[in-house]
């Protein structure tokens, strides 16, 4: 009985999100998807600000498994 529970255990933690893996797998898909441009990407920015930002988005991108190469 303790075993099918725990079965049962990890399966619902699967489904919910609430393991490594499957957390990794839901921001993996999310980054899959084609999102809008945010408003604010229209803003003008210094040359600076603007590599300071595309380099923290692309080593978010590299931390999450998402990132491609440019």
């Amino acid at each position: 009985m303790r075993k099918a529970l725990e079965t049962d255990l990890r399966d619902l933690e699967k489904e919910l999100g609430l393991t490594p893996s499957a957390r990794f797998s839901i921001t993996a898909r999310l980054l899959a998807q084609k999102a809008p441009t945010a408003p604010q990407a229209n803003l003008p920015l210094d040359d600076e600000s603007r590599s300071s930002a595309i380099a923290a988005k692309e080593e978010w991108e590299s931390l999450l498994g998402g990132g491609r190469a440019h």
